[in-house]
């Protein structure tokens, strides 16, 4: 049994945890957090972000023409200045970094929100995973 809770739901879980740091920049301002996930939130926020993992072999961000939202799917536009950042530690995984863009009137995707003095995001199943970038 873990000491500490998953930070989706606030339960506890047996095994190990996953670290997520999310990062969400929005007009040049940065907020930063950390999730502590159990192994099934990690395995659903890690599909999640997938699309927008940050690979040696990924295409640089320049030569991309468009890049889907990452709430809610639609390709979002040059003015949209909303853009997550993260950083996971998954059990018996290398870092893995991740970059996203998200529409200025969508807000961040519930899993990956930070936890509020009123606890933390509750699950709302799994959300639909977005096509990587186009380019």
């Amino acid at each position: 049994m873990a000491y500490l809770p998953c930070a989706v739901g606030n339960h506890p879980f047996p095994g190990k945890s996953g670290t997520l740091y999310p990062a969400v920049s929005y007009l040049g301002d940065m907020h930063r957090w950390k999730l502590r996930l159990c192994p099934r939130h990690a395995t659903i926020v890690e599909e999640l972000l997938e699309p927008c993992e940050i690979t040696d072999t990924s295409p640089p961000l320049a030569e991309q023409d468009s890049f889907p939202c990452l709430t809610c799917g639609g390709p979002t536009l040059a003015d949209d200045r909303h853009m997550l950042f993260a950083t996971s530690y998954f059990p018996k995984q290398e870092r893995r970094d991740y970059w996203a863009m998200i529409h200025n009137s969508c807000p961040t995707p519930p899993l990956l929100q930070e936890p509020t003095e009123d606890g933390p995001p509750e699950p709302v199943g799994t959300l639909r995973v977005p096509p990587g970038p186009t380019g």
